[in-house]
């Protein structure tokens, strides 16, 4: 804080003296009538001064080119190397699907194909024949505990039957119509 305010210090008293010296200056060379010698010296200082920025400029366009030039001898080469690797990529898919997507969707479609085929000639096979003979279960059989799920009563049979079963929730037993 202390160099900073030191700092503040030279620049405020410097600008105070440049102005004191401009007016002083100003002062001098209208006592002396040197007005016309003045107003050319500022003509050539304003010129060199404003000859700054149009060489910065100049200097920016020269560096654009240079690198719009060396842009176009490097575009091909990107560019080949951008078709190289698409075509790497492409070729990697295609073996990808080659030689693990097809063959498992061909063995996949093989084994569900077997499959039905070998149930179509076998019949019904224990599961379904089960499922068959599986007793139905009244709404008193269930209130009475008989059935630990209501997946033993299929929906289409509670509407046929419009029977009243319990329903629990948490371990309140309310009463409800189905049908």
């Amino acid at each position: 804080m202390k160099f900073l305010r030191s700092r503040q210090f030279y620049i405020i008293g410097g600008s105070i003296t440049a102005g004191i010296l401009m007016i002083a200056f100003i002062v001098w060379i209208s006592i002396h009538g040197y007005w016309p010698i003045a107003r050319d010296i500022a003509i050539i200082a304003l010129a060199i001064i404003s000859a700054i920025p149009l060489l910065a400029v100049s200097y920016a366009v020269f560096q654009v080119s240079r690198t719009i030039a060396a842009l176009r001898k490097a575009l091909p080469s990107i560019l080949a190397d951008v078709k190289d690797t698409t075509k790497t990529v492409s070729d990697t898919v295609k073996a990808t699907s080659d030689f693990t997507v097809k063959p498992t969707v061909r063995a996949a479609g093989f084994l569900v194909s077997a499959a039905q085929v070998i149930s179509t000639l076998l019949g019904e096979g224990k599961a379904a024949k089960r499922r068959k003979r599986k007793p139905k279960f009244t709404a008193a059989d269930t209130a009475q505990g008989q059935s630990n799920t209501m997946a033993d009563i299929t929906e289409e049979e509670m509407q046929q039957t419009s029977l009243k079963l319990p329903i629990v929730k948490g371990n309140v037993h309310h009463e409800s119509f189905n049908g």
